[in-house]
């Protein structure tokens, strides 16, 4: 693992995707003047996703070498050098079928702005195969669920350059989600020999109230998590400055398109990740068309406050795919269980507890689960799974798991992948692109 500084820009404006009907939410623009200096900027962002959509399947296929095959590549390259990768594609800006380059047109000779390199098309394009590519071989494990996991997503020179463009903390908006609230009406679990017929349908049989006269063995009640005092975390949904983030603008880029999407449903779709019944209602939206077509990324950064808690839940049935790439700036938080927890029931519930995940059902109690693993906050890291009735999951940080370190310093970028029929926004209602693109184009 890399242990990197950061030199971070503490100022945002504009937004990733203006193309795409995102709204901006940091930096007041004042004056006509400034607003006539960002049109070049917002025109070229809108042909972002000017890209043609097609029926293909979703296979990573980013630009061949149009440079003698015996040479060597070196990512990033020096400043003010350009390959004859990046010239050819310079040329063909315009692609023959009307499709555009993925990224913007100045990127080529941009230099990213806190890092000593030039990242162009040709090595933000090899970046992403690779990275996907680890996605596509990783190993599906199939305990405590069918979950994989990559450590070293990208490579360490391109890990550093995303560390030197990370947004300042100030730039995250504050905001009350799951995890922050101090409360929560939790779904508590009898002893199997005090509920009718040994069994427990969650969350059918769950009462508001658990009652001396109820068997039904399960009920909600409110559990206190951490201090009423400690209610917000910090979320960044697509807001950035194009020109000064390049490198997050393609991040987030990714994470919305079809490669992506395509690549992670495919992965869980084998019957023991993504559930049959989601399968079969996704098939029928699809109409025989790619499956990538109609699924859309709910996606954010976001920095976990130094109070958070998720008991064990198995997510909500709109949620086909659960991601998490996590990106602090070293390695402080290795081993202070700050991570996402995968739990299992314990057994003596396991056999009882029939969950109805389609029913959206509260989350659990901690005290009826055995950790299983967790997946740590550690530079560079990813891992995704399928929600299902068995995925139970969850987190839970204190302020004393947190002392002596940056209380920021739990950064991660999340989605959820989702159809779009079903119109699930887990951060707002602008957070996933609003039509489906492929990443690259062909050139």
């Amino acid at each position: 693992m890399v242990k990197v500084e950061s030199n971070r820009v503490k100022r945002l404006g504009g937004s990733i995707f203006p193309g795409l009907g995102l709204e901006p939410k940091f930096g007041i623009l004042k004056g006509a003047g400034i607003f006539m200096l960002l049109i070049p900027i917002f025109w070229t962002s809108i042909h972002l996703l000017e890209v043609e959509q097609t029926n293909v399947v979703v296979v990573v296929d980013y630009p061949t070498q149009s440079h003698n095959s015996n040479s060597k590549q070196v990512c990033p390259r020096k400043k003010r050098e350009k390959s004859q990768d990046a010239s050819q594609l310079q040329k063909q800006q315009k692609h023959p079928d009307g499709a555009l380059p993925p990224i913007y047109e100045r990127t080529i000779g941009n230099v990213a702005p806190n890092y000593d390199g030039l990242w162009d098309d040709v090595c933000v394009h090899n970046e992403f195969k690779k990275a996907l590519e680890k996605i596509q071989i990783a190993e599906v494990k199939h305990e405590p669920f069918d979950h994989i996991y990559v450590q070293n997503l990208f490579s360490d020179e391109f890990y550093k350059a995303l560390m030197n463009e990370l947004p300042h903390h100030s730039m995250y908006a504050e905001s009350e989600y799951a995890g922050t609230k101090p409360t929560y009406d939790a779904i508590h679990l009898a002893e199997p020999s005090t509920t009718k017929n040994g069994r427990i349908v969650v969350p059918d049989d769950c009462v508001r109230k658990m009652r001396k006269t109820d068997t039904t063995g399960c009920w909600r009640d409110p559990v206190q998590l951490h201090s009423p005092k400690a209610t917000k975390g910090r979320t960044l949904t697509v807001d950035s400055d194009a020109t000064r983030y390049p490198l997050w603008t393609q991040m987030i880029r990714l994470a919305h398109s079809r490669n992506f999407t395509g690549l992670l449903y495919n992965k869980f779709a084998t019957g023991t990740g993504v559930p049959t019944y989601k399968m079969e209602e996704l098939e029928r939206q699809a109409k025989g068309v790619d499956m990538s077509t109609i699924l859309r990324n709910s996606a954010a950064l976001r920095i976990e406050p130094t109070s958070y808690h998720l008991t064990p839940h198995v997510d909500m049935h709109q949620k086909v795919v659960t991601w998490q790439y996590f990106h602090p700036e070293n390695t402080d938080l290795a081993n202070r269980m700050v991570g996402t927890r995968f739990y299992n029931l314990k057994p003596t519930f396991r056999d009882m507890v029939e969950m109805h995940d389609v029913d959206n059902p509260n989350w659990l109690d901690y005290s009826h689960f055995d950790l299983v693993k967790e997946h740590p906050v550690i530079p560079n890291y990813f891992f995704a799974f399928a929600p299902n009735n068995r995925s139970y999951h969850g987190a839970s940080i204190d302020p004393i798991q947190m002392e002596g370190v940056d209380h920021n310093a739990r950064r991660t970028f999340l989605g959820f992948i989702t159809p779009k029929e079903w119109g699930f926004h887990h951060f707002h209602g602008n957070d996933w692109a609003p039509r489906d693109y492929f990443y690259t184009a062909d050139v």
